[in-house]
């Protein structure tokens, strides 16, 4: 978590409970639960210490997205799949739970969701710049990198799922379109795995976002 959240009164205590209703130590699970934005400090010990029952099912469908969360969300995993995935990065600065979750899939493993907002998460003045949004502080071409290293590291999971394969592509193409240059028209043109029609349309989002991060150096 980051400093500044809070994780809702009895949530780990349902998860823990729900782990040993559920599971042998060595199954393939992750999970997360459902965030409360809040930009009062003390409303947010209010949301914290609410009576509230978690609810956590198994997340159901074929959309890798769905089963993509930020570490901050209440996130748990077996002892066992963190080690099975080498942990997290320690190369990504940022994006790095994107990369974990996807290994995590990639793995094998399941992910469960708790509907319940569980985590309680600052959106409020942080005060200073130095305490800014971790993401915000790396410019575009090296955001590009890491998300160009997620596409290339986790291609055979996203391959499964060609709407979030898409999302990630645009992700990278905004921030290659951003840092200027061809890199993210070129890699694009390169990608294997992507139809020609899909190709198509990417590059009209990276030829867009071009023009518009042009415009914004004026």
């Amino acid at each position: 978590m980051d400093d500044d959240d809070l994780i809702a009164a009895g949530y780990w205590q349902a998860v823990a409970r729900y782990i040993d209703a559920h599971f042998q130590s060595t199954d393939l699970a992750y999970g997360f639960c459902r965030a409360n934005p809040q930009s009062d400090r003390r409303e947010m010990q209010h949301a914290a210490t609410a009576q509230t029952v978690f609810h956590i099912q198994p997340q159901a469908g074929r959309s890798l997205r769905s089963k993509i969360a930020g570490l901050g969300l209440g996130f748990w995993v077996s002892k066992t799949l963190y080690q099975k995935v080498g942990g997290i990065n320690p190369e990504l600065r940022t994006n790095e739970d994107t990369d974990f979750c996807l290994k995590l899939l990639g793995a094998g493993a399941r992910c469960h969701n708790t509907p319940s907002q569980g985590a309680v998460i600052f959106q409020g003045d942080h005060g200073r710049a130095a305490a800014s949004s971790t993401t915000k502080r790396y410019g575009p071409r090296q955001r590009a990198r890491y998300f160009k290293h997620i596409l290339d590291s986790q291609a055979e999971i996203l391959a499964t799922d060609s709407k979030t394969q898409s999302w990630l592509w645009k992700r990278y193409l905004k921030m290659e379109a951003r840092a200027g240059g061809m890199q993210g028209y070129q890699s694009l043109r390169k990608a294997a795995g992507l139809a020609a029609g899909r190709k198509r349309l990417l590059a009209a989002y990276w030829a867009v976002w071009r023009v518009l991060a042009k415009l914004d150096r004026r």
